[in-house]
């Protein structure tokens, strides 16, 4: 493989800077380059285009099937490179950095591109979504204040086996083919037994109403009883 790819270097040097990163190596080159894109050791071998905006930032992040990466030619590498020239590759989507599992430190739970099928569409629990912008997020006190409300049934319901509230923002994460968002804030809800169809809220942006109308979803008689320390927050 590397042959391949110093082979292949010789033919496009003035126009490509080739890398090998090494996931064992402590040199700051590559952690920082293992750290920017995430890659997990379940993703190697794993052969990709990057065009930087700067040290920090990216436009666009290509990146060749796993399989054929770990089978790499000269032949492969400059197969995809011309097709990134000729703009016939989907790049990876924009997403913002994996948050810690278990961490609620924002009272709902976050969700991100690279996350956002595993645990909302394809998990075995009802999530109700809250999708934003950072237009709305920053510009709109009625929304400013949905996102408070949201940390606080996030904190309600993050023990709960059968529901979750989810929060993401379109700004910083983008999923292919997801075109149900027509307006910023919106909140969709995503049945354990039907994830392929989400059904919107249309209803008033208040705690009880919200609860309610999941309740009549999943199919509780009653809204479960908020905690104690939920209760001083809210006071």
């Amino acid at each position: 493989i590397i042959d391949a790819l110093k082979q292949a270097e010789s033919k496009h040097k003035e126009k490509y800077v080739f890398l090998v990163i090494d996931p064992k190596s402590e040199e700051d080159i590559h952690t920082d380059f293992i750290d920017l894109f995430e890659i997990t050791e379940e993703e190697l071998p794993r052969f990709q285009i990057v065009k930087f905006k700067d040290a920090f930032y990216f436009y666009d992040n290509y990146c060749m099937n796993q399989e054929i990466a770990g089978n790499l030619t000269e032949k492969l590498i400059e197969e995809f490179i011309r097709d990134y020239e000729d703009g016939e590759l989907f790049k990876e989507p924009l997403s913002e950095r994996i948050p810690i599992e278990g961490d609620m430190s924002e009272g709902f739970d976050r969700i991100v591109s690279k996350t956002f099928y595993k645990k909302v569409v394809f998990s075995n629990v009802t999530y109700m979504m809250l999708f934003v912008n950072d237009k709305c997020e920053e510009g709109d006190d009625k929304c400013i204040e949905l996102v408070e409300l949201w940390r606080l049934l996030g904190r309600k319901y993050f023990k709960n086996s059968e529901a979750r509230f989810g929060y993401i923002n379109f700004s910083h994460n983008e999923i292919y083919q997801f075109n149900i968002i027509e307006r910023y804030p919106s909140i969709y809800l995503y049945l354990k037994d039907n994830k392929h169809d989400p059904i919107e809220y249309e209803g008033e942006w208040k705690k009880e109403d919200i609860e309610k109308w999941l309740a009549k979803w999943i199919g509780w008689e009653t809204v479960p009883e908020d905690p104690p320390e939920l209760n001083e927050e809210e006071d």
